[in-house]
């Protein structure tokens, strides 16, 4: 099951922050010297190693209170083609509507604030990794997490075998939360404290629960029911 979409029933704002988000994450990556294929740390160039040490978060160091700038430029890296091109496609798919609901200004103080609870949680529980941390979904889970709370009845297109199904947004996002939590449990009960290499998983619980929190500490409820009713207000 694989959102691609989802379904506009409502006229919204041109979502210009999403889209820069998106350009700015396309563009650091591009930049960013790539990660040679090696199955020791050691034989990866100095200068590369220099560089995702001070620009990727390092939990253990984030956590003595080294290099908190780290927090933000983390969130503008990604690993690979991959792991940029699905975190890009989530946020295109639920990014809009967010920033319709919240407005600019307060879409980007959320996006942002989500993405830094989300680091905080997977340093919290990882306090002693040495492992770069990198990547934007920790903020585009909170991007989901307030697109749940806005949106639950939204269609969204899925991706089902060959076949594309609508289904509610409550649903997909649920089912997504659902099999995050069930992976960072795992994580939890598999690996050391230390941590390992792979996905974030707690990075993306964080992140989520952070949204859905700060989706209602921003009005959520009042606007989800204003949407719902069908007052949708244009503002630029």
């Amino acid at each position: 099951m694989f959102p691609i979409g989802d379904v506009e029933e409502h006229p919204m704002i041109t979502p210009y922050v999403t889209w820069a988000l998106i350009a700015i994450n396309v563009i650091v990556f591009v930049l960013q010297p790539a990660i040679p294929a090696v199955t020791d740390v050691s034989q990866i160039p100095p200068a590369i190693r220099d560089f995702y040490d001070t620009f990727a978060v390092v939990p253990a160091r984030v956590a003595a209170g080294e290099n908190w700038l780290s927090m933000l430029t983390a969130m503008f890296m990604h690993g690979s083609w991959m792991h940029l091109g699905g975190n890009m496609l989530y946020l295109w798919i639920f990014g809009d509507n967010v920033e319709h609901a919240f407005g600019r200004g307060r879409y980007l103080v959320f996006y942002l604030f989500a993405g830094f609870i989300a680091t905080l949680v997977q340093v919290w529980l990882f306090a002693d990794s040495l492992i770069w941390n990198l990547g934007a979904s920790g903020a585009i889970a909170g991007v989901l997490g307030a697109y749940m709370v806005l949106f639950p009845k939204s269609l969204v297109n899925v991706l089902v075998g060959r076949s594309i199904v609508r289904m509610p947004a409550l649903i997909v996002i649920g089912v997504w939360f659902g099999l995050q939590f069930l992976s960072g449990a795992s994580q939890l009960v598999m690996t050391s404290t230390s941590g390992e290499g792979g996905v974030a998983f707690w990075a993306h619980i964080g992140g989520f629960v952070a949204g859905v929190v700060l989706a209602l500490l921003f009005g959520g409820r009042r606007k989800a029911h204003e949407l719902e009713a069908g007052e949708w207000v244009v503002s630029r």
